[in-house]
């Protein structure tokens, strides 16, 4: 049962695998970035997955960060970080000034 929606931010190269700037996919109550992300594997398939953890013997490391309304989730906690209705998750490679 669907009790709210999480809208995700697409920035780089994992924008043009899924064809989408951003989404809302819906979730029941809060649940964490991790199984957020294993929804989104399984939608987008192989391609997806390998461009967020290519180093298939660490899967807990990506090249990529994740912003819960604006927040990386290594601040909170990890894989671990709930989102909940109408909260935002930004999925981007790193990006630097300079």
């Amino acid at each position: 049962m669907i009790m709210g929606k999480v809208n995700i931010v697409y920035i780089g190269i994992i924008r043009e695998i899924t064809g989408k700037s951003s989404e809302e996919v819906g979730i029941s109550g809060p649940v964490k970035v991790r199984e957020v992300l294993s929804t989104l594997s399984r939608q987008y398939g192989n391609r997806f997955s390998d461009e967020l953890w290519p180093e298939k013997e660490d899967p807990d490391r990506s090249p990529y960060q994740f912003l819960v309304n604006g927040k990386n989730i290594w601040s909170l906690n990890g894989w671990d970080t709930e989102v909940r209705d109408g909260d935002s998750l930004l999925i981007s490679i790193p990006i630097s000034g300079g």
